[in-house]
């Protein structure tokens, strides 16, 4: 089985808080079972600042990327590295203008970030072609990512007809009170026809 694990800060790359500890920590449990692993997360500017800190490389697979989904000419590069004390392969979505804040929740719009991310993490599988089973999403930051799926793919396990990339997904969220909503900017620089928007107000 191949998962795609998709995190907005992940232990010792980036850490604000317990999700950080959680995306850390269940990759490698999933490898020693068998589990081939991939982690993808934003490349914030603390992760080279910790790269030094806590021994391991980042190194840049591609550039110049556009994210399919998201009314932006803004693009992103890939990065790679290990995660720390496994072979799980780490990929970062790096973009200036989105991710080079020092705080991982800071930069020029948080909502508009998350948007931009989850589009451009689908274009990371893609471009890669890490070809998941499983696409295992945490937290609203990244919970976009089933929507676009389904929407602009048509790519659902119970569909009559599953295309070529159909991974299952799964959404986790660890605290419901801390939440976000901008439906107005998801129908301002996506491309979500309405009968999606209207799902997600009802």
């Amino acid at each position: 089985m191949r998962v795609v694990f998709v995190s907005y800060e992940v232990f010792p790359f980036a850490k604000v808080g317990g999700l950080a500890d959680v995306a850390g920590t269940l990759p490698k449990y999933l490898e020693k079972q068998g589990v081939e692993v991939f982690i993808v997360m934003p490349k914030h500017r603390l992760v080279e600042k910790n790269a030094e800190k806590f021994d391991y490389d980042l190194k840049k697979v591609a550039s110049d990327i556009s994210a399919s989904y998201v009314k932006t000419s803004e693009k992103f590069d890939i990065y790679e590295s290990t995660l720390p004390g496994s072979n799980v392969k780490t990929y970062f979505v790096a973009n200036e203008y989105y991710f080079s804040a020092d705080d991982v929740y800071a930069g020029p719009d948080l909502g508009e970030q998350s948007i931009f991310f989850s589009a451009a993490t689908l274009d990371l599988v893609k471009h890669l072609d890490l070809k998941p089973d499983v696409i295992h999403v945490n937290d609203w930051q990244t919970a976009l990512i089933p929507v676009y799926l389904k929407t602009f793919t048509g790519t659902i396990r119970t569909s009559p007809k599953p295309q070529q990339f159909s991974p299952y997904t799964t959404l986790v969220i660890r605290v419901c009170s801390i939440q976000s909503t901008f439906l107005s900017l998801v129908s301002q620089i996506t491309y979500f026809p309405s009968m999606v928007l209207s799902f997600m107000v009802s």
